[in-house]
């Protein structure tokens, strides 16, 4: 499957030699067969895609033969950093040259099982070939906790990402183990160890957007989700996310003209996000603008047909006034 990718991606780039993204997926691809082919793929790319050749693991890697400790576990940083990034194809080939050569590596073992989760395959002997020992490390219960998160099994996630925190509290753990139990519905669980999280590790944007998803997602404390999409905001000012939460939370308050900007900025970096369109229709529709409100949810359903926010569309449009009225 590796090979018949790059052959598909050399002809492509032969055809297109000036598309950026296809060298970069190729660069990725190549990463752990044929590093130098990488780095020259990826080192002239215009930042940031072109900082990954400095990631690239040393040929000597792939065939374990590294003099040096720090060369040889490169290519494991290098399969670990495609898993952290969502290349999920690359990182299973990059784990299956590590793992080739490292059979025994647990937590290499459990991002395996991880990996194939996502790429729609069973995982689940990976992961258990990882636990099979007496002494499991966290990080094999992490991978087992977010294959289990994927697979809707909230509480048996719970457990892990739990067990995870007993062994090392980290506050990645903590950021998980909050998401499981608000995927859940334990809103209270949800909020103590999404706090955790933040506190332990207040710069990781994520356990913000998180809080701004529980306190205004479920519109429940809004000034304590406002509080936290300010803080995204300020953290990570290029992230649509903070201006779509900020934008949320101002439309509970009702201040419909600020919350109406602040989502109208979200959607100039992500004009493809369902939840903000959808959210941007019902703020429309709160001023009195229902033929404007119409159109933003209508594009919700065309983004989101299947979705949570396609079907919240779809229930307003059946309740706001036809067309033209």
């Amino acid at each position: 499957a590796a090979d018949a990718a790059r052959v598909a991606w050399e002809a492509w780039l032969k055809r297109h030699p000036e598309d950026v993204a296809a060298r970069f997926r190729l660069g990725l691809l190549l990463g752990a067969l044929d590093p130098e082919a990488a780095r020259r793929h990826l080192a002239g790319l215009p930042p940031p895609a072109d900082a990954w050749a400095a990631r690239l693991p040393p040929p000597c890697a792939l065939e374990a033969r590294c003099p040096q400790a720090e060369e040889a576990e490169a290519l494991r940083r290098w399969a670990f950093t495609l898993v952290g990034a969502r290349y999920w194809g690359e990182a299973r080939l990059a784990l299956d040259r590590w793992l080739a050569v490292h059979p025994k590596d647990p937590v290499a073992m459990a991002a395996m099982g991880y990996t194939l989760g996502r790429l729609g395959a069973d995982g689940t002997p990976w992961l258990q070939r990882a636990a099979a020992r007496s002494t499991i490390p966290p990080e094999v219960h992490y991978f087992w906790g977010l294959y289990l998160l994927e697979h809707g099994h909230y509480r048996e996630a719970i457990g892990r990402f739990a067990a995870a925190w007993h062994l090392r509290p980290d506050p990645l753990f903590a950021l998980e183990r909050g998401r499981a139990a608000m995927l859940a519905g334990d809103l209270l669980t949800a909020e103590r160890w999404l706090r955790e999280a933040v506190r332990a590790d207040p710069d990781n944007v994520k356990g913000w957007n998180m809080l701004a998803a529980l306190y205004l997602g479920h519109q429940i404390r809004t000034g304590e989700g406002s509080a936290a999409a300010r803080e995204l905001l300020q953290r990570a000012p290029e992230r649509e996310e903070g201006y779509e939460w900020l934008g949320w939370a101002l439309y509970l308050q009702e201040d419909f003209t600020e919350a109406e900007r602040l989502l109208r900025q979200a959607l100039a970096r992500d004009a493809a996000r369902p939840s903000v369109h959808y959210r941007l229709g019902i703020v429309l529709a709160a001023q009195g603008r229902a033929a404007e409100a119409r159109r933003w949810l209508e594009q919700t359903v065309l983004l989101d047909p299947q979705g949570e926010f396609g079907r919240r569309a779809q229930r307003w449009l059946n309740a706001l006034p036809p067309s033209g009225d």
